[in-house]
């Protein structure tokens, strides 16, 4: 890895900037960051108090307590409906779903270098940016196939059957609900792409971070459709259960040398996850609370809608209605701007003087210069505030 050449993300700098504006005694909207602003359930703060006052504060096993990879279990079983997991012992633990991609992506690229081929990795375009680089930095070519619900120009699976047709695929990387568009994948698209990378002994590797945050459609997990230890699942507690600092994600794999690997890379890497933040994530997703989760949709829902409304008065951006996860994906109308000054990064310091967070399109891969990303992941104050603005802008 060149850590030299590792570029920090735009976004912090778009925040970085807000948060000044902000110490200056400015009203600012914080629609750049996708960190949830609700409390997680009440269950998971008493659990990890429980497990503070009886002392568990101790290393760790390396891949997580038996009794967080038995909830994991439990719950891709009995709600995802996997296939190919069987056992506590695929389930790895992890320091967030970013250290999980981290893991998954290392340990089946360094399957193909061992053979000396720089394996083909292709993720979504566009793409939360931290995906492609972890692949570039792992060693492998890096390539884009186009899921932009706003590019008429493409037919999403014809694009990927072509790719799998005339391409080399090692790794295919699916996000669905997918950041930063809040698109999603029908069945029948999951059921294809799964079917494909089996007959072409590719992995697939899932991102599943946003499977709860749905208000249109239904979630399918790849690993439903299929027994075949190629499909790797990722999930994380920060999204479903507001649990973002507490760094909590897991990895689902059957493939005994695969895991093996990230056995080894998560105990150089981090040597056990947070002991106490585990014993929340046991709660959290062994006693799931249905209740919780209908009223963060709620108002999640709320703040799209409201969000959504208002872009759709700009006159210079065109809003997707997103399906799930928490962000709007905006076109840019060039023509608003004059000496190409209509490019994401331009319209964002145009929003940030306004006091409005974004993420201008360039951060989110190559060809995205026209577009930007909102979150409704912050309060709805900031949300409502933001609104005003962008309805007369």
């Amino acid at each position: 890895m060149n850590i030299e050449k590792l570029k920090e993300a735009g976004i912090v700098s778009i925040r970085d900037e807000l948060l000044r504006q902000q110490a200056k005694g400015k009203k600012i909207c914080r629609t750049e960051s996708g960190d949830p602003s609700f409390d997680p359930p009440a269950a998971v703060g008493i659990a990890i108090n429980k497990a503070l006052q009886e002392g568990k504060t101790h290393y760790t096993p390396n891949d997580g307590i038996p009794q967080l990879r038995e909830a994991c279990l439990q719950k891709l079983q009995a709600m995802n409906k996997f296939c190919n997991i069987k056992s506590r012992d695929d389930i790895l633990v992890t320091n967030g779903a970013m250290h999980a991609l981290y893991l998954v992506i290392n340990a089946v690229v360094e399957n193909k270098r061992y053979k000396d081929i720089d394996p083909t990795v292709w993720v979504p375009l566009p793409v939360w940016t931290e995906i492609a680089l972890i692949a570039k930095e792992a060693g492998a070519i890096v390539k884009y196939y186009d899921v932009n619900p706003l590019n008429d120009e493409i037919d999403r699976m014809e694009g990927i059957r072509s790719i799998f047709e005339n391409e080399t695929v090692d790794v295919f990387i699916l996000n669905s609900p997918q950041n930063p568009t809040g698109m999603i994948f029908e069945k029948q698209e999951i059921a294809d792409i799964v079917q494909l990378c089996v007959e072409r002994d590719a992995y697939l590797i899932s991102d599943e971070a946003y499977e709860h945050i749905l208000y249109e459609g239904k979630h399918v997990s790849p690993a439903s459709l299929t027994e075949s230890k190629n499909v790797i699942s990722i999930f994380s507690c920060s999204k479903s259960y507001a649990m973002s600092g507490l760094r909590i994600g897991y990895i689902a794999c059957s493939e005994e040398f695969l895991k093996r690997r990230m056995r080894k890379m998560a105990r150089f890497t981090i040597n056990g996850t947070c002991s106490v933040a585990q014993w929340g994530a046991v709660e959290a997703i062994g006693n799931s609370d249905p209740i919780y989760l209908e009223k963060m949709l709620k108002e999640y829902k709320e703040r799209r809608d409201i969000l959504v409304e208002s872009l759709q008065k700009c006159t210079f951006l065109t809003p997707f209605n997103p399906q799930g996860a928490f962000y709007v994906w905006c076109k840019i109308d060039q023509s608003a701007f004059k000496e190409g000054k209509g490019t994401g990064w331009h319209v964002a310091v145009k929003l940030i003087e306004e006091g409005i967070g974004c993420a201008p399109g360039e951060v989110f891969g190559p060809g995205q210069e026209q577009y930007i990303r909102f979150s409704f992941s912050c309060s709805t104050e900031h949300i409502n505030r933001a609104a005003e603005i962008l309805s007369n802008l």
